[in-house]
């Protein structure tokens, strides 16, 4: 049972993890498609819904991703002792979700710490990567 936990736990993370680079994803395509976009009645009425909630949800899904990451580690922990890999993963995603709050706090929206905030997630996805494999 323990085990299946923190399977599911690793998933979730996974998820929740996808969903926040999905807020990247949805606004480089709102810019670089906007024009396709509405030119589509019936894309425009499933991108448009989709993106406002992938956007207006991004904070949640990293704070979610945060939790899960949190109770993924105690019970992983608890069955095998530290993961290398994963405590590397684990700290990038802390680092990444105290990043995200420092930046929603000052209200950047360029410049370096922005940048990192962006480049830290591709790190993220090989770190996590690199764990599951």
């Amino acid at each position: 049972m323990t085990y299946q936990l923190g399977f599911f736990l690793g998933v979730s993370i996974v998820v929740f993890y996808s969903l926040s680079v999905l807020n990247f994803i949805v606004k480089y395509i709102n810019k670089r498609y906007r024009s396709i976009i509405n030119s589509n009645p019936k894309l425009k009425s499933v991108f448009n819904p989709f993106m406002k909630f992938i956007v207006k949800n991004h904070k949640l899904f990293g704070l979610l991703t945060a939790v899960a990451l949190i109770a993924h580690f105690t019970v992983q922990y608890s069955l095998f002792g530290l993961s290398t890999t994963g405590a590397m993963a684990g700290a990038t995603l802390i680092l990444q979700v105290f990043l995200g709050g420092y930046i929603y706090r000052k209200k950047i929206r360029k410049g370096f710490w922005f940048k990192f905030h962006r480049m830290l997630a591709f790190i993220l996805v090989i770190a996590i990567l690199i764990h599951i494999l």
